[in-house]
């Protein structure tokens, strides 16, 4: 949309990358979007939040994505009458305490923690490089309940559970400014986001992996 950080900070793109990438497919392929799917796509990425803090840069870029047209995927989330707010807000409450189960009663049933406060690795066995098995059960369990609630299959064939390669990788954080910038870029970031007007945050690669 030609914005960028020093003008348009505020109406950066507020969605998850799961809306992206159905405003783009679902203008060539016909995707459904079952009522029992629109919660789980609300939550990804904490949409829904955006959508009550944000009320104008969300309409700015349902706009963008064409939204409203017939057969667009993200009117079946964000434009059909599925929910009264306050039936949102209980369909919420109940995909959180499916989320909470999963977690077996803890809070991030949706999440994998690879690593601690520090850095060391931890649910990745040390001998073979697989996850353990209880944290690869529970993330199977979470893709089971999306596929039922989305319709779209999870194919375990199509997944692998490691081994995996473990290293360390660098967290910063630097003041905004096109020099800076271009001299974060030289360092070939991992990955990088400016999440606040003060500064840009990214992860560098010391050990070369990627």
């Amino acid at each position: 949309r030609n914005f960028d950080y020093k003008n348009n900070f505020k109406i950066k793109y507020p969605l998850g990358t799961i809306h992206l990438l159905l405003a783009i497919v679902g203008r060539k392929h016909h995707i459904t979007i079952p009522k029992s799917a629109v919660c789980p796509l609300l939550y990804a990425d904490g949409t829904f939040k955006n959508q009550f803090n944000y009320p104008e840069n969300v309409l700015s870029w349902l706009n963008f994505l064409c939204a409203n047209e017939e057969g667009s995927p993200l009117r079946s989330i964000f434009l059909d009458p599925h929910y009264s707010t306050y039936e949102l807000m209980r369909a919420l409450k109940e995909l959180f305490e499916e989320l909470h189960f999963i977690g077996g009663g803890k809070r991030g049933g949706d999440k994998i923690k690879i690593s601690d406060s520090k850095g060391n690795s931890v649910n990745i066995k040390k001998h073979s490089g697989h996850l353990n098995e209880d944290i690869r059960d529970q993330a199977e369990n979470l893709l089971r309940m999306l596929a039922g609630k989305t319709g779209w299959d999870y194919i375990d064939t199509h997944w692998t559970w490691g081994p995996y390669i473990v290293s360390q990788l660098k967290k910063g954080s630097r003041k905004p400014g096109k020099a800076r910038y271009n001299d974060l870029l030289a360092e070939h970031p991992v990955s990088l986001a400016i999440i606040s007007g003060m500064s840009i945050e990214y992860t560098l690669d010391p050990n070369k992996v990627f």
